[in-house]
């Protein structure tokens, strides 16, 4: 008699699996994204003329996301550097819109294979994410402390 061997133990789903890429992959997160990209196409890059952000507009005070609008549009219109002095995040941002908006207009056989790999990507889009996030908020507050320190208004 032979020794049999242990049967394989399934791997423990990670925490990260799905929590941070199944959101985007919804029908109506890709249907914004879409919608985000239409509009800054027609999205002037020197913004609509009034403030969009609430927070810009109460307190004088830049936030985090203070100037992703024009930004997208800056992108979009193929001016990088102005997207980028705008906001960083923003290249970040419209690549997202962007890679959304295939996974809706690309024919199905490309669209499900887009998803699949993305999917299957999950841990490390979900880690990604995570350290956008955290970027983005050292970003928001690196942004705020140099606003107090030398009292230039965002523009």
């Amino acid at each position: 008699m032979s020794p049999s061997l242990p049967e394989a133990v399934p791997a423990k789903p990670s925490r990260f699996t799905g929590w941070a890429i199944e959101p985007f992959l919804g029908k109506t997160t890709r249907g914004m994204a879409v919608a985000a990209m239409l509009v800054s196409i027609v999205m002037p890059v020197n913004g609509l003329g009034f403030d969009v952000c609430v927070l810009h507009r109460m307190t004088g005070l830049p936030c985090p996301g203070c100037g992703l609008t024009r930004g997208v549009a800056a992108m979009t219109h193929g001016d990088v550097f102005t997207a980028v002095a705008l906001n960083p995040f923003s290249v970040i941002i419209w690549a997202v819109f962007a890679i959304l908006t295939l996974t809706v207009i690309l024919p199905r056989r490309q669209r499900e294979g887009l998803l699949a790999f993305a999917r299957n990507h999950s841990l490390f889009f979900g880690r990604f994410y995570k350290l956008s996030v955290i970027s983005f908020l050292v970003f928001g507050t690196a942004r705020l402390m140099i606003f107090f320190v030398t009292g230039d208004p965002f523009p």
